[in-house]
């Protein structure tokens, strides 16, 4: 299928994934080969959560292979722009293609802790675990952390040992080893906070949270100093739908897990501030196409003298 593991498409806490092609109908793939010491429940977990679920903006799990417990492989499908975190250290990305982005992510989360019964908790949201496909449409993905539970139990839900990636985790699941789905939503709040201002969750060369970093200037209505750069000239003056978002970045990362919002909270506002965009889109290309119906007109009118 890998073609004896030629191309590496990335490595993950758990083992390397390299790209493939079925034999049947050569549908490409992507193979995570699994190769830690606790691979096996991490490879159980996956085929528990993905082998029960389908929604539009997580990634699918096509099969998986097992020889014993060493040989472990799962097969996805391919996603070709590779993840988020890759993608914004790199690309220009327009706000509007990060408000989508933003609501893909937001869909395939409230999926899971509204749509599956039981509620499913990922545990491990950040942007390398958020694929995209050759339109830029994102899925969440990698549930090797993820966790199943009735949704009554859920808010009360204790562990032993506190899951994440450093930037990402609740503060307040980090303090109690409690976790609940508002733990997603601290997780997704500090992606929103990167998509912003083109910052990682913790800021390069620093120690420094982006949260942190982010609070002090949100709270003195700086936006421009906050807004990645590289956004500074598509955006103008416009600031409409930064603002919005940035402040449901911040409740989604406040520090008592009862004060952020749901993820269909979020989901509704993205819908809405994309939709914005894109109407602003249709007026912006409605004038130009105006301006240049006139232009035409007036540099094809005959300004010779007309005879008496």
């Amino acid at each position: 299928m890998t073609r004896d593991f030629q191309r590496i498409l990335g490595e993950g806490g758990y083992g390397i994934v390299y790209y493939g092609r079925l034999s049947d109908d050569n549908r490409e793939v992507a193979v995570k080969v699994l190769s830690k010491n606790d691979a096996p429940m991490q490879f159980s977990n996956e085929i528990k959560v993905l082998g029960r679920i389908y929604h539009k903006n997580l990634v699918s799990l096509i099969g998986y292979s097992e020889e014993g417990r060493s040989n472990l492989a799962l097969i996805y499908e391919y996603m070709s722009k590779g993840d988020l975190k890759a993608l914004l250290s790199g690309a220009v990305i327009s706000w509007k293609t990060r408000l989508a982005i933003a609501l893909d992510t937001a869909q395939g989360l409230e999926y899971l802790h509204t749509g599956c019964s039981p509620s499913i908790i990922h545990r491990d949201v950040k942007p390398a675990n958020i694929l995209l496909n050759q339109n830029l449409q994102a899925k969440v993905a990698d549930f090797g952390f993820s966790k199943i539970f009735p949704a009554e139990f859920v808010s009360n839900l204790e562990t032993t040992r506190v899951i994440g990636t450093p930037g990402y985790v609740d503060p307040q699941y980090h303090l109690t080893g409690q976790v609940n789905e508002k733990s997603d939503v601290y997780s997704f709040g500090v992606i929103m906070l990167e998509l912003i201002t083109g910052q990682k969750a913790i800021i390069y060369n620093t120690n420094v949270n982006l949260v942190q970093w982010v609070t002090p200037i949100y709270e003195r209505g700086d936006i421009g100093s906050i807004l990645d750069p590289r956004l500074r000239l598509e955006i103008g003056e416009n600031y409409n739908t930064v603002w919005r978002v940035t402040e449901l970045a911040k409740k989604c990362v406040e520090l008592v897990a009862t004060h952020r919002p749901t993820m269909t909270y979020i989901v509704a506002e993205l819908r809405e501030c994309l939709a914005m965009e894109n109407a602003d889109a249709e007026i912006s290309s409605s004038a130009t196409t105006s301006m240049e119906i006139m232009t035409s007109a007036v540099s094809t009118t005959s300004w010779s003298p007309q005879p008496r």
